[in-house]
Protein backbone atom coordinates (compact mmCIF):
# COMPACT_ATOMS: atom_id res chain seq x y z
CA UNK A 1 0.00 0.00 0.00
CA UNK A 2 1.42 3.46 -1.38
CA UNK A 3 1.82 6.46 1.58
CA UNK A 4 -1.57 7.98 1.89
CA UNK A 5 -1.02 12.01 2.81
CA UNK A 6 0.09 12.38 6.27
CA UNK A 7 -0.48 9.12 7.56
CA UNK A 8 2.51 6.73 9.24
CA UNK A 9 3.35 3.55 7.45
CA UNK A 10 1.42 1.22 9.93
CA UNK A 11 -1.78 2.77 9.15
CA UNK A 12 -2.79 0.37 6.26
CA UNK A 13 -1.92 -2.76 8.55
CA UNK A 14 -3.62 -1.53 11.49
CA UNK A 15 -7.03 -0.60 9.42
CA UNK A 16 -6.90 -3.84 7.32
CA UNK A 17 -6.59 -5.69 10.47
CA UNK A 18 -9.58 -3.86 11.91
CA UNK A 19 -11.35 -4.47 9.12
CA UNK A 20 -11.12 -8.06 8.98
CA UNK A 21 -12.14 -7.95 12.68
CA UNK A 22 -15.51 -6.42 11.69
CA UNK A 23 -16.13 -8.89 8.53
CA UNK A 24 -15.02 -11.73 7.52
CA UNK A 25 -13.38 -12.70 3.90
CA UNK A 26 -16.23 -15.04 3.15
CA UNK A 27 -19.96 -15.10 4.28
CA UNK A 28 -20.15 -19.19 3.71
CA UNK A 29 -17.57 -19.40 6.34
CA UNK A 30 -19.17 -16.64 8.88
CA UNK A 31 -22.51 -16.84 7.51
CA UNK A 32 -23.58 -16.52 11.34
CA UNK A 33 -20.85 -13.69 12.92
CA UNK A 34 -19.72 -15.55 16.43
CA UNK A 35 -20.51 -13.25 19.00
CA UNK A 36 -17.64 -11.14 19.41
CA UNK A 37 -18.02 -10.19 15.58
CA UNK A 38 -21.25 -9.17 16.32
CA UNK A 39 -19.97 -6.94 19.46
CA UNK A 40 -17.49 -5.47 16.68
CA UNK A 41 -20.19 -4.15 14.50
CA UNK A 42 -22.91 -3.15 17.01
CA UNK A 43 -19.60 -0.69 17.84
CA UNK A 44 -18.74 0.39 14.80
CA UNK A 45 -22.68 0.99 13.54
CA UNK A 46 -23.23 2.25 17.24
CA UNK A 47 -20.91 5.01 16.51
CA UNK A 48 -22.25 5.57 12.68
CA UNK A 49 -25.97 6.10 14.47
CA UNK A 50 -24.71 8.19 17.19
CA UNK A 51 -22.84 11.35 15.84
CA UNK A 52 -20.24 12.01 12.97
CA UNK A 53 -17.52 12.39 15.69
CA UNK A 54 -17.99 9.16 17.38
CA UNK A 55 -17.53 7.28 13.69
CA UNK A 56 -14.74 9.58 13.08
CA UNK A 57 -13.18 8.47 16.20
CA UNK A 58 -13.67 5.20 15.55
CA UNK A 59 -12.13 5.33 12.33
CA UNK A 60 -8.97 7.42 13.61
CA UNK A 61 -8.62 4.62 16.26
CA UNK A 62 -8.45 1.58 13.46
CA UNK A 63 -5.87 3.95 11.61
CA UNK A 64 -3.67 4.25 14.70
CA UNK A 65 -3.52 7.70 14.34
CA UNK A 66 -3.54 10.44 16.98
CA UNK A 67 -7.02 12.75 17.50
CA UNK A 68 -4.91 15.70 16.41
CA UNK A 69 -3.37 14.93 13.42
CA UNK A 70 -3.85 17.25 10.50
CA UNK A 71 -5.39 14.40 7.90
CA UNK A 72 -4.22 16.77 4.64
CA UNK A 73 -7.58 16.22 3.37
CA UNK A 74 -8.90 19.00 1.16
CA UNK A 75 -12.27 20.41 2.01
CA UNK A 76 -15.97 20.41 0.75
CA UNK A 77 -17.17 22.41 -1.90
CA UNK A 78 -20.47 21.01 -0.91
CA UNK A 79 -21.29 18.61 1.66
CA UNK A 80 -22.31 14.96 1.18
CA UNK A 81 -25.64 15.02 1.84
CA UNK A 82 -27.53 11.52 2.76
CA UNK A 83 -29.66 12.35 -1.00
CA UNK A 84 -26.65 13.14 -3.10
CA UNK A 85 -24.97 10.08 -1.46
CA UNK A 86 -27.92 7.41 -2.79
CA UNK A 87 -28.47 9.55 -5.65
CA UNK A 88 -25.87 11.41 -6.76
CA UNK A 89 -26.09 13.98 -9.23
CA UNK A 90 -23.62 15.36 -11.72
CA UNK A 91 -23.86 18.87 -10.42
CA UNK A 92 -22.62 17.12 -7.12
CA UNK A 93 -19.49 14.88 -8.66
CA UNK A 94 -18.49 17.63 -10.46
CA UNK A 95 -18.24 19.86 -7.28
CA UNK A 96 -16.46 17.08 -5.65
CA UNK A 97 -14.06 16.08 -8.17
CA UNK A 98 -13.58 19.84 -8.17
CA UNK A 99 -12.62 20.09 -4.05
CA UNK A 100 -10.41 17.85 -4.76
CA UNK A 101 -8.77 18.28 -7.84
CA UNK A 102 -8.61 22.13 -7.27
CA UNK A 103 -8.37 22.24 -3.47
CA UNK A 104 -7.94 25.52 -1.83
CA UNK A 105 -5.21 24.85 0.88
CA UNK A 106 -4.32 21.59 0.30
CA UNK A 107 -2.93 19.46 -1.85
CA UNK A 108 -4.42 18.97 -5.34
CA UNK A 109 -5.48 14.66 -5.40
CA UNK A 110 -3.65 12.30 -7.87
CA UNK A 111 -4.81 9.28 -9.78
CA UNK A 112 -2.43 7.54 -7.39
CA UNK A 113 -4.06 8.44 -4.15
CA UNK A 114 -7.12 7.81 -5.68
CA UNK A 115 -6.92 4.40 -6.81
CA UNK A 116 -6.61 3.55 -3.20
CA UNK A 117 -9.37 2.27 -0.23
CA UNK A 118 -6.95 3.62 2.42
CA UNK A 119 -7.32 7.13 0.46
CA UNK A 120 -11.13 7.47 0.49
CA UNK A 121 -11.53 6.16 4.51
CA UNK A 122 -9.03 8.63 5.28
CA UNK A 123 -11.16 11.23 3.37
CA UNK A 124 -14.62 9.95 4.81
CA UNK A 125 -12.88 10.69 7.92
CA UNK A 126 -11.86 14.24 7.88
CA UNK A 127 -15.39 14.80 6.29
CA UNK A 128 -16.96 13.39 8.81
CA UNK A 129 -15.04 15.54 11.42
CA UNK A 130 -15.23 18.83 9.30
CA UNK A 131 -19.24 18.14 9.24
CA UNK A 132 -19.26 17.15 5.69
CA UNK A 133 -21.91 14.52 6.49
CA UNK A 134 -25.24 14.55 7.68
CA UNK A 135 -25.05 13.63 11.04
CA UNK A 136 -25.64 11.30 12.40
CA UNK A 137 -24.09 9.72 9.59
CA UNK A 138 -25.81 6.13 9.31
CA UNK A 139 -28.32 6.80 6.96
CA UNK A 140 -26.19 8.43 4.75
CA UNK A 141 -24.16 4.53 4.90
CA UNK A 142 -26.87 1.80 5.21
CA UNK A 143 -30.26 1.63 4.53
CA UNK A 144 -30.42 -1.05 7.00
CA UNK A 145 -32.92 -0.27 10.40
CA UNK A 146 -30.41 -1.05 13.37
CA UNK A 147 -32.69 0.03 16.12
CA UNK A 148 -33.54 -3.77 17.11
CA UNK A 149 -30.09 -4.87 17.55
CA UNK A 150 -27.61 -1.64 18.38
CA UNK A 151 -28.37 -2.38 22.76
CA UNK A 152 -28.94 -6.40 23.03
CA UNK A 153 -26.45 -8.56 24.17
CA UNK A 154 -24.81 -9.36 21.33
CA UNK A 155 -24.83 -13.30 23.04
CA UNK A 156 -28.54 -12.84 22.93
CA UNK A 157 -29.12 -11.95 19.30
CA UNK A 158 -30.94 -14.52 17.20
CA UNK A 159 -29.44 -15.66 13.53
CA UNK A 160 -31.47 -13.11 11.46
CA UNK A 161 -30.19 -9.94 14.03
CA UNK A 162 -26.43 -10.81 13.28
CA UNK A 163 -26.78 -11.17 9.55
CA UNK A 164 -28.18 -8.25 9.60
CA UNK A 165 -25.39 -6.75 11.93
CA UNK A 166 -23.26 -8.62 9.61
CA UNK A 167 -24.93 -6.54 6.42
CA UNK A 168 -25.18 -3.20 7.42
CA UNK A 169 -21.36 -3.21 8.91
CA UNK A 170 -20.56 -4.41 5.60
CA UNK A 171 -22.51 -1.86 3.65
CA UNK A 172 -20.81 0.97 5.94
CA UNK A 173 -17.45 -0.14 5.28
CA UNK A 174 -18.08 -0.14 1.46
CA UNK A 175 -19.08 3.30 1.33
CA UNK A 176 -16.58 4.50 3.76
CA UNK A 177 -13.89 3.20 0.90
CA UNK A 178 -14.26 -0.25 0.58
CA UNK A 179 -13.74 -3.36 1.84
CA UNK A 180 -10.63 -5.33 -0.33
CA UNK A 181 -10.22 -8.41 1.48
CA UNK A 182 -13.67 -8.86 0.49
CA UNK A 183 -13.81 -7.49 -2.76
CA UNK A 184 -10.42 -7.76 -3.97
CA UNK A 185 -11.01 -6.89 -7.13
CA UNK A 186 -9.33 -3.68 -8.86
CA UNK A 187 -12.41 -1.72 -9.40
CA UNK A 188 -14.74 -2.21 -6.58
CA UNK A 189 -14.01 0.65 -4.84
CA UNK A 190 -14.86 2.25 -7.47
CA UNK A 191 -18.37 0.87 -7.35
CA UNK A 192 -19.12 0.59 -3.92
CA UNK A 193 -17.72 3.87 -2.33
CA UNK A 194 -19.97 7.32 -3.65
CA UNK A 195 -17.55 9.46 -3.28
CA UNK A 196 -14.68 7.55 -5.07
CA UNK A 197 -17.07 6.98 -7.72
CA UNK A 198 -17.85 10.49 -8.25
CA UNK A 199 -14.53 11.70 -8.65
CA UNK A 200 -13.66 8.81 -10.99
CA UNK A 201 -16.75 9.69 -13.44
CA UNK A 202 -15.96 13.42 -13.64
CA UNK A 203 -12.32 12.50 -14.21
CA UNK A 204 -12.04 9.90 -16.84
CA UNK A 205 -15.32 12.21 -18.43
CA UNK A 206 -12.59 15.05 -18.27
CA UNK A 207 -9.94 13.43 -19.92
CA UNK A 208 -12.34 11.99 -22.80
CA UNK A 209 -13.48 15.47 -23.43
CA UNK A 210 -10.00 16.78 -23.26
CA UNK A 211 -8.67 14.86 -25.96
CA UNK A 212 -11.84 14.63 -28.30
CA UNK A 213 -10.25 17.53 -30.38
CA UNK A 214 -13.46 19.55 -28.98
CA UNK A 215 -15.96 17.18 -30.38
CA UNK A 216 -17.48 15.74 -27.03
CA UNK A 217 -18.36 18.02 -24.08
CA UNK A 218 -17.71 17.08 -20.48
CA UNK A 219 -21.52 16.03 -20.25
CA UNK A 220 -21.02 13.95 -23.19
CA UNK A 221 -18.52 12.03 -21.84
CA UNK A 222 -20.28 11.65 -18.52
CA UNK A 223 -23.34 10.84 -19.38
CA UNK A 224 -21.95 8.08 -21.22
CA UNK A 225 -21.63 6.59 -18.02
CA UNK A 226 -25.11 6.61 -16.60
CA UNK A 227 -27.36 4.47 -18.40
CA UNK A 228 -27.52 1.19 -15.98
CA UNK A 229 -24.32 -1.15 -15.71
CA UNK A 230 -22.32 1.30 -18.06
CA UNK A 231 -20.00 2.00 -15.16
CA UNK A 232 -19.35 -1.44 -14.28
CA UNK A 233 -18.05 -2.32 -17.33
CA UNK A 234 -16.25 0.15 -18.20
CA UNK A 235 -14.14 0.14 -14.67
CA UNK A 236 -13.99 -3.68 -15.27
CA UNK A 237 -12.25 -3.53 -18.48
CA UNK A 238 -9.96 -0.50 -17.72
CA UNK A 239 -8.67 -1.71 -14.54
CA UNK A 240 -8.19 -5.10 -15.82
CA UNK A 241 -6.42 -4.09 -18.79
CA UNK A 242 -4.63 -1.19 -16.45
CA UNK A 243 -4.31 -2.63 -13.15
CA UNK A 244 -4.65 0.85 -11.44
CA UNK A 245 -5.85 4.10 -13.39
CA UNK A 246 -3.04 5.85 -11.12
CA UNK A 247 -0.97 7.81 -13.69
CA UNK A 248 -0.37 11.42 -12.77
Amino acid sequence: MDECRSLPPTAWESFSNWQQSIVAKSREADTVPPVDRAAAQQSLLAAASDSAGSLAARLRAALGVAPDLDLMVPDLNDCLTTEQLWNPQQSWERSLHNSLSAPTGAAAVTRNEASQVLFWFVCSTAWLESGGFDDPPAPSLTKRSLDAVLQADPAELDDQQRRLLDDASRQVLRRLGGIPHVRSGHNNHLLDCPTARAWWRVEIARQAADNSDDQLSLEDCYEAFLPRGCWRAWTTTAMTMAGRLSAG
